[in-house]
């Protein structure tokens, strides 16, 4: 992996514009006020809820997720691990939403989009909070 190199080379120019990559994005995260981080509107996500077409949302998701996890395992920057969490949380409060709101059923019919890698890097943020 790019970002091992990284951090096993000591090539710090490159650590310190990745540092800066996850702060400037922790700035927008902040500034939503919800954990929510993401190219993609909210209502994307309403749109996936309802069963209605959109395109892979979640598969864009799994990428800024799995590159915040990476920032954290191998170049060792908290702030990339606590916007991984926010985002696992506001995305966690959507799937207790659409259950609650409607059934579970529509919940994994939802599940029929395009996730991407998403209970991959779930199950990696699970691995690295709870151990």
């Amino acid at each position: 992996m790019y970002i091992y190199i990284v951090v096993c080379t000591g090539h710090q120019a490159l650590k310190e514009k990745m540092t800066q990559l996850v702060s400037t994005l922790g700035d927008s995260q902040e500034k939503m006020h919800t954990g929510y981080l993401s190219a993609f509107p909210t209502e994307f996500y309403d749109r996936v809820e309802a069963s209605k077409t959109v395109w892979a949302p979640y598969y864009t998701i799994h990428k800024i997720m799995a590159g915040l996890l990476d920032q954290y395992a191998f170049a060792v920057n908290d702030q990339a691990l606590q916007m991984i969490i926010k985002m696992a949380y506001y995305f966690y409060k959507r799937v207790q939403n659409v259950i609650t709101r409607f059934t579970i059923e529509r919940h994994w019919q939802s599940l029929n989009e395009e996730y991407g890698g998403i209970n991959d890097v779930m199950y990696r943020l699970y691995t690295i909070t709870v151990y």
